[in-house]
């Protein structure tokens, strides 16, 4: 919320203070955003799975899926 209304046009000090969160937190998570995501290809693999098998496929299946195909330990 905090971001979009920055975005907005709004003064930083205002929508922090509406948001109640301190500046330093706010700096941390835009410094955040720009990074790439590591685990990104994990992520979307997991998702291919997961639809692949019509949601009905939980975290103990997806890993062993996973895990057969040498993608965990």
């Amino acid at each position: 919320m905090a971001f979009e209304l920055k975005e907005e046009g709004f003064k930083l000090k205002n929508v922090l203070k509406v948001v109640n969160i301190p500046e330093a937190t706010y700096h941390y998570h835009i410094q955040q955003l720009k990074k790439e995501d590591p685990d990104k290809e994990l992520k979307e693999k997991i998702t291919e799975l997961f639809q692949k098998h019509d949601g009905k496929y939980g975290y103990r299946r997806i890993h062993l899926e996973l895990k057969g195909e040498g993608k965990t330990n």
